[in-house]
């Protein structure tokens, strides 16, 4: 069984198509292209407000298979703590879960 590692290298090892998931789809997301990121001891930090995309992308359906976001129902997108911790790791970023 493939790791879901080697599924994001396999699916999202072009560097562009890597940046398009994240820049134009799991940032709008989680909010984090509408609030700015919080410093802390010189590190970045993001808290997450929202957590939801609604829209079919066949971009989002390999997000899903690798395990970056689930779909629970058809159109509707949900990102998971795994791919708030990646997305944390490509940005250089701390993305934490915000308080409800």
């Amino acid at each position: 069984m493939i790791d879901t590692s080697e599924k994001i290298s396999g699916l999202f090892s072009d560097p562009a198509r890597r940046r398009e998931l994240i820049e134009v789809y799991l940032k709008p997301m989680i909010g984090m292209d509408l609030r700015p990121l919080f410093k802390r001891k010189g590190k970045a930090y993001y808290k997450v407000y929202k957590n939801s995309y609604i829209g079919q992308r066949r971009i989002l359906d390999d997000a899903v298979r690798c395990g970056i976001v689930v779909q629970p129902k058809r159109g509707y997108y949900v990102m998971t703590q795994f791919g708030m911790e990646w997305m944390g790791r490509e940005l250089g970023v701390r993305i934490t879960r915000g308080s409800k």
